[in-house]
């Protein structure tokens, strides 16, 4: 599958492709796309609620719906097995570990308020 990178603009395919659709889920706010209100994660409505390690919880909960909801894609082509949350200056970190087309990898994805869509 090929796409187009929405930080360079360049044509990116196979894991490049996954990270990029990846973090487009975890970044778009439920409701917020117009034809496709299903679409997204709820991680961005916890922006304004970074002080309590009850909102990291809930992060990582909210991450793991996101890859397991069929609307978005994502669960025929990654089995996650880890999420970690973190803090950071602008918003939350989450580095994400799992199986992709029979691989082991990682990534990570921020959230971030001045970034959020």
């Amino acid at each position: 599958m090929t796409g187009i990178c929405r930080k360079t603009g360049r044509a990116v395919s196979g894991w490049e492709h996954f990270k990029g659709l990846a973090e487009d889920v975890l970044t778009t706010q439920v409701v917020s796309r117009q034809r496709r209100r299903a679409y997204g994660s709820r991680l961005p409505e916890l922006l304004g609620k970074l002080n309590s390690d009850g909102v990291l919880m809930q992060a990582q909960a909210y991450a793991a719906q996101a890859f397991a909801d069929p609307v978005n894609k994502l669960v025929d082509q990654f089995a996650l097995k880890r999420v970690v949350v973190s803090r950071t200056e602008v918003g939350l970190r989450l580095r994400l570990a799992g199986d992709w087309q029979g691989q082991s990898v990682s990534f990570e994805v921020d959230i971030n308020a001045n970034e959020s869509k």
